[in-house]
């Protein structure tokens, strides 16, 4: 009698992983640790937008306003402004399944293996418990568009795989950037394997269709050049210190003597424009940049060097992936189909040049995430084709420890999250601000001042005061001169600035009967001429770790 090995159906481990990406990803969402960003109280001007009168064309923005927030049906919470981000996010490994199994047809364990490891990830989980619902979701698209292009067989399945690319342009500037990068060598794919006239014609058109769409979506949804444009104004061109290390070379050069290497003539006659000049200076940076996203430092060991967006105690992936995803990527650059090496080096050539243009953007996950899962897909490639060398009995042990390394690892990261990152982030996401307003209701909402850089820490107080959202958006913020200072009115009872003079901070109090100022961090060991003389003993908001977030005087 024939004995039959008892396998389980890959469609059940598939539930299984996605079951426990769910429960990592919503487990102790709604407590506020980390406490919320300034950028996530974003989900409040969506609700207030839901909420408004609804207008034809207006229709699409609510629609994609429901899908990005589900404040309208949790309320304005913690939870309910985490809530969509950690959905989608649940939804990466489902989708990196599907992808993985396109390129991989005939072994389905890559797949799993893909899924499993974008559930316990670091890039994966980080970007999955903000409230950057745009993240996730351009993760999502790019994989289905992916899925769809390597499964096409028609012009017209190659087509319908470039809608997806097209909504995750209208999510995040990033995408408005890579989408006309690789347009052209879809154009071009296509071109070649059309035979009619009539085919490449209609190819050629649909370029320029996509072309302009990108454009329109570039400007109405981008604000195109303006300086309305966040993602223009980011742009390494617009730095002004993009040139500070050139210039410090420059004039390091121009105090020694002529040699053969200035052409025999005083170094600013022709060397140092030839090298050190603002086009060299920009490349440099670019390079700088893009190189960031594939180094050690980021894939393994720190990963983002902004704490919302790492744990500062693990790279983008777990240190242990470093072999199997070199070995993986060199097993499918030789076995693969030519049409599978030739998109997905696309992809991993062009991901990073949106971080990569930006003054910033060395190892900015939040705008390097299309590389990161055809990295995970090398990585569970090596894995599935490193463990087939062996023979069974071998395979079982080598199976158990690279799986209970990665396990181990998987342990430290999420440890290190839930117990050392809320004291380690807490600067970052601005830990403080929910305890000076909790302050200013004690104190019966009477004025205060905040010396801070910018009016936008308004929205900690609207959220936290649990302010009316008529109210809150129907408040225009006003604009104080005193001397050289300007100072914000943001509300009724609040106030913002960041003085010039210890005499603009004085002549705005008395005008203005503010009784209570609030400085940030060490801002008085620095400035100590800035401590008010006569004032009662102040109030101390601490971040975690002991030090001083806020010094909160009653005048």
């Amino acid at each position: 009698m024939i004995k039959h090995k008892k396998t389980f159906s890959p469609h059940l481990i598939l539930a299984i992983i996605l079951v426990i990406s769910f429960f990592l990803r919503f487990y102790r969402l709604g407590i506020n640790i980390p406490s919320l960003y300034s950028d996530d109280l974003g989900h409040l001007q969506m609700l207030f937008s839901i909420q408004g009168q609804i207008t034809i064309l207006g229709l699409f923005s609510k629609f994609l306003h429901l899908l990005f927030t589900f404040t309208w049906a949790l309320g304005p919470t913690v939870l309910g402004i985490r809530f969509a981000t950690a959905l989608y996010g649940s939804l990466i490994p489902l989708f990196m399944f599907f992808f993985v199994k396109a390129v991989n047809r005939k072994n389905i364990q890559v797949a799993l293996v893909s899924s499993a490891l974008s559930t316990v990830l670091p890039w994966s989980f980080m970007i999955s418990r903000g409230a950057y619902t745009h993240i996730p979701l351009i993760i999502i698209l790019t994989l289905v568009h992916l899925t769809l292009f390597i499964k096409a067989k028609k012009i017209t399945q190659y087509l319908v795989s470039l809608i997806p690319l097209l909504l995750a342009a209208n999510y995040y500037p990033s995408m408005i950037v890579i989408t006309p990068l690789v347009i052209p060598f879809y154009a071009h794919h296509l071109y070649r394997k059309t035979k009619t006239k009539k085919q490449k014609q209609a190819i050629l058109i649909t370029t320029m269709m996509l072309a302009f769409t990108i454009i329109a979506i570039f400007f109405t949804r981008y604000n195109g050049f303006t300086k309305q444009s966040r993602g223009v104004s980011l742009v390494i061109t617009n730095d002004v210190n993009v040139t500070a290390e050139t210039n410090l070379y420059r004039g390091y050069s121009q105090k020694t003597s002529p040699s053969i290497f200035s052409f025999g003539l005083p170094t600013e006659t022709v060397a140092n424009k030839l090298l050190y000049n603002f086009p060299a200076a920009v490349v440099r940076q670019f390079t700088e940049n893009y190189l960031s996203f594939f180094s050690p430092d980021f894939l393994f060991l720190k990963g983002d060097s902004v704490l919302r967006h790492s744990t500062g105690q693990f790279g983008v992936f777990f240190p242990v992936l470093l072999p199997f995803m070199v070995y993986g990527a060199f097993i499918f650059f030789n076995k693969t189909k030519k049409k599978h090496k030739q998109l997905l080096l696309l992809w991993i050539i062009i991901s990073p040049i949106p971080a990569a243009i930006t003054n910033d953007g060395a190892k900015y996950l939040l705008r390097v995430v299309t590389l990161l899962p055809l990295l995970t897909y090398f990585s569970a490639l090596g894995i599935t084709k490193y463990i087939s060398l062996f023979k069974a009995k071998t395979k079982t042990i080598i199976s158990t420890v690279v799986f209970s390394a990665i396990l181990f690892s998987a342990y430290g990261f999420f440890f290190g999250y839930f117990h050392v990152y809320p004291t380690l982030s807490a600067q970052s996401y601005e830990y403080g601000f929910r305890e000076l307003s909790d302050f200013q209701v004690e104190n019966n909402n009477q004025p205060l001042l905040v010396l801070w850089e910018g009016p936008y820490p308004n929205s900690y107080f609207r959220f936290y005061q649990q302010t009316k959202l008529s109210e809150y958006f129907g408040f225009n913020t006003k604009e104080i001169i005193i001397g050289n200072s300007l100072f914000y009115q943001t509300f009724d009872n609040l106030y913002f600035s960041w003085p010039k003079s210890k005499q603009d901070l004085d002549s705005f109090l008395t005008q203005y009967q503010v009784p209570h100022i609030a400085f940030p961090k060490t801002y008085l060991l620095n400035n100590p001429q800035y401590t008010p003389a006569f004032s009662l003993p102040p109030e101390l908001i601490l971040f975690p770790d002991l030090s001083t977030a806020f010094t909160i005087y009653k005048l």
